[in-house]
């Protein structure tokens, strides 16, 4: 088995263990399986057969493929370093179909009044498995409330697109509402600041009073350190990913900034928190040195992105979470956890903001909202074992063991 069919089937095994659906659920088609995973229907063919063949999937032709045995996930160790981002950051749901069977929301258009028309726009060609859960809810929403949806980009391969090109497509296909990612509210003003617009923020990226509905960040970040606090843990370390662009200054600035406070507040210790890049090799030098430098009793890892990488560092100094040291992860169910350990995050549901978004769309046209109300929408608990720690008692031991 080549390289390139060794991570597909890393992926799609990982994806498989993880997704919530029940067995005999059938997969998505080979077309649209192609366009997921980014590979060519030859790759998928042979590394579904040989799922086919270990009992993982049934193939039946000209059917469709079924999962017929859930797989165990491959360990964190096994994952190959070099494996490609889009390849590791599957999304489980968008490998089944969908469950025919969810009920609808309760809230709709009105009798005798004409369906609301909503527009998205915001698809780059670099969106993450957080944006893909996020539209996958809208249209989920969109079908099972009569809604006509459609979806925009505002950037492609040849870069953003001009006032001209967007309103253009506006004059074309008019519509009742717009939603919009809060980051390209600065760079199209001019085109949606005067229509009715909800805008949405994927954890609290640009100011309150610009954002309709978001993750609270910030509130999700201060609920995990209030965890490790009330264990009597002050070592309390976070990572978060480094962004880029308009929005990256103002976040930073404020995460840091509320951090400190709470740090302040409860009478901690100096705190730590980093900004990392994604790639892979980066959250591990900067894990390595977070734990040299700084050697917390606990971590606050704020983006499944990164978590990997922290996972990967701690194994090899022989830090265990749960047991010599502390950690909780947000999660936006975009990247299946590293099977490892018994995670605690606090988990975002992208698909259920997506739901709520047109949800609310429909809520402003129905009753005419020029200026649509914000909603905030807070973490769930995912309890695990990884925030419990007996650090404490171990803390002076495990410093001498450490691998530097």
């Amino acid at each position: 088995m080549n390289k390139i069919q060794a991570n597909l089937k890393i992926a799609l095994t990982n994806g498989l263990a993880a997704v919530d659906c029940p067995l005999n659920a059938k997969l998505r088609s080979e077309d649209r399986l192609v366009t997921i995973l980014g590979c060519s229907r030859r790759f998928l063919r042979n590394v579904l057969d040989e799922l086919a063949s270990e009992g993982i999937v049934r193939r039946q032709r000209p059917v469709g493929t079924f999962l017929i045995r859930r797989p165990a996930a491959i360990p964190l160790d096994q994952i190959p370093a070099d494996m490609p981002l889009n390849l590791q950051q599957i999304l489980p749901e968008l490998l089944v179909e969908e469950d025919k069977q969810c009920q609808a929301p309760t809230v709709g258009p009105s009798i005798n009044q004409p369906l609301p028309n909503v527009q998205f726009w915001g698809i780059t060609p670099t969106q993450g498995p957080a944006q893909h859960l996020f539209q996958l809810g809208m249209l989920q929403a969109a079908m099972q409330m009569n809604v006509k949806l459609t979806f925009h980009a505002l950037e492609t391969e040849a870069g953003l697109l001009t006032y001209e090109q967007v309103w253009e497509q506006m004059r074309r296909e008019p519509c009742d509402i717009y939603v919009l990612p809060v980051e390209w509210r600065e760079n199209f003003a001019a085109c949606f600041e005067d229509r009715t617009t909800l805008y949405i923020d994927w954890g609290s990226m640009m100011e309150p009073e610009k954002t309709n509905i978001g993750l609270d960040s910030y509130e999700q970040m201060e609920r995990a350190l209030e965890m490790f606090a009330q264990a009597g843990l002050t070592r309390i370390a976070m990572v978060a990913k480094f962004m880029e662009g308009a929005e990256s200054d103002w976040y930073q600035q404020n995460m840091r900034r509320r951090y400190s406070h709470f740090m302040t507040s409860h009478h901690l210790n100096d705190g730590c928190i980093s900004f990392i890049k994604i790639r892979l090799s980066e959250v591990v030098a900067a894990t390595r040195a977070l734990l040299r430098d700084y050697r917390p009793e606990a971590i606050y890892v704020h983006d499944d992105f990164l978590l990997r990488g922290c996972a990967m560092e701690l194994h090899r100094q022989k830090r265990i979470p749960g047991r010599n040291i502390a950690l909780i992860t947000a999660s936006n169910r975009g990247i299946p956890l590293p099977p490892d350990y018994h995670w605690t995050a606090l988990q975002c549901d992208m698909k259920e903001m997506g739901v709520q978004t047109l949800i609310q769309a429909v809520h402003c046209v129905d009753h005419l909202f020029l200026e649509p109300p914000s909603i905030w929408l807070n973490a769930r608990w995912q309890w695990g074992d990884t925030h419990l720690s007996t650090v404490k008692n171990q803390h002076e031991k495990t410093e001498t063991e450490i691998l530097c």
